[in-house]
């Protein structure tokens, strides 16, 4: 595409228009023809990471939203979206009600078109077979809804939905209505917004009722239904550290408050509480603790990563107790001097899951507050990736991805915070897998 037309394209329907006619897609811009090329992108604005969900209880369940937790869920497909684009989305940005028809999502985007997001992933339709409304209802509130979400100037990328089974099987002549909205969404709504292929991949042992999505559903629906296609749009990730001195001081306000960033060299790991096999060895400046690890052993070893060195965790063995799991976390006490009341702090890291993932119920970042509640000393949790119950496992393969907490606002009230990544198994199932840790780090939020 030549410079003029994307010009003219730029000032009859805007960039966030032209993104989602798919006019980036495989651009090669000749810059050689620009004269001034900082001034030919000054009118694009950079789209957020923070990205929106809008939906029934299959988008609901992406999240945990309590008065001790908050947390983004390992068997929600904003999870694994996330992972594949480098977004974010917050629980402000959980837009799902359990049992929501498109028309009761049409009567509140109202608080969708209001949240900062600049884009909105949107998934829906299945409560619609079974609440008496016809294709063509369906149809018109879908299109209600993107044209809607379009006006205000986000991108919407829809899911063609997910299959039922079993018990909540839909009757022949329901299965042909949700078929059809299937394709129309497919053929027809695509060439007005972006469309995600959530349906096609999943099976039956992908749900955990058959109709809601397990943690290797939502791989399905998040990592290659939407995340793909999200990950056109995001091009600022995770701001995992790069650097081993990108520590926070007077100079570098938003520098990891966590020693040893990039978890280089190493120390006898002897914790017997993960059952550490001779030899093993953890990042200086880290500890690991288990807990209910009976019938398990880890090996802990260090390989080169491209920035710094990743932690090996190997599991093997089986976990005969229920609630079992490792975490590793810094072993200097968090400088609760360093922060300020209105600082707004997460924990990221990235990590590696090697193996079958049989038994790896979570990979999870864990930032924990303690603080006085009404005068009682209470612990919340802010959290991404959260497991799911046995025996629903991680998804085979080799996992990466890079982990991002819901963020905490620092109120000076906070007594002790704890900065961990917790691995949590399945019980009385053999282990087969391995875990890699690297770029650990404590960051303050600009914004």
């Amino acid at each position: 595409m030549s410079k003029d037309e994307l010009i003219e394209a730029y000032s009859l329907i805007g960039v966030r228009g032209m993104l989602a006619e798919g006019l980036f897609d495989n651009l090669t811009l000749a810059l050689d023809n620009v004269n001034n090329t900082a001034d030919f992108f000054k009118p694009f604005k950079p789209l957020s990471r923070e990205f929106a969900v809008f939906g029934d209880s299959r988008t609901a369940q992406c999240h945990t939203i309590a008065a001790t937790a908050f947390s983004t869920e390992n068997y929600g497909y904003a999870f694994w979206a996330a992972q594949v684009s480098g977004g974010f989305c917050p629980t402000t940005n959980n837009f799902g009600v359990g049992g929501d028809t498109t028309a009761m999502m049409l009567a509140r985007i109202s608080a969708v078109v209001a949240c900062p997001a600049d884009i909105v992933l949107f998934m829906g339709g299945t409560n619609d077979r079974t609440g008496g409304m016809t294709v063509a209802d369906t149809k018109r509130n879908i299109i209600s809804i993107v044209r809607r979400l379009q006006k205000a100037g986000k991108i919407v990328i829809v899911g063609n939905d997910t299959p039922r089974f079993g018990s909540k099987a839909l009757t022949a002549p329901q299965q042909l209505d949700h078929e059809s909205i299937r394709d129309w969404v497919t053929n027809e709504l695509s060439k007005i917004t972006p469309v995600a292929d959530t349906y096609s991949l999943i099976n039956q042992s992908d749900l955990w009722d058959d109709l809601h999505i397990n943690v290797k559903g939502a791989y399905k629906v998040g990592a290659l239904g939407f995340g793909p296609v999200l990950a056109k749009y995001i091009r600022l990730g995770v701001d995992l550290p790069t650097e081993s001195t990108d520590l926070w001081s007077v100079n570098n306000t938003t520098g990891s408050l966590t020693a040893n960033p990039l978890m280089t060299g190493n120390v006898t790991q002897s914790t017997g509480s993960v059952n550490p096999v001779a030899g093993s060895v953890v990042a200086t400046g880290f500890k690991g603790a288990g807990s209910a690890f009976t019938g398990v052993t880890t090996q802990w070893s260090k390989e080169a990563a491209l920035f710094g060195e990743s932690q090996v965790i190997a599991f093997a063995g089986t976990a005969t107790t229920a609630a079992a799991y490792l975490a590793v976390s810094p072993t200097a006490t968090f400088p609760l001097a360093n922060l300020s009341a209105g600082n707004v702090i997460s924990l990221m890291c990235g990590f590696d899951l090697i193996g079958d993932g049989v038994g790896i119920l979570g990979v999870t970042a864990e930032l924990m507050v303690t603080k006085p509640v009404a005068s009682v000393s209470t612990t919340i949790y802010y959290r991404d990736g959260d497991k799911y119950v046995d025996p629903h496992s991680m998804p085979a393969g080799a996992v990466s991805g890079a982990l991002d907490t819901q963020r905490y606002t620092v109120d000076g009230t906070e007594t002790a915070i704890v900065a961990r990544i917790s691995i949590y198994l399945a019980q009385n199932v053999p282990l087969n897998s391995s875990v890699k840790i690297r770029q650990f780090a404590v960051r303050k939020h600009t914004a």
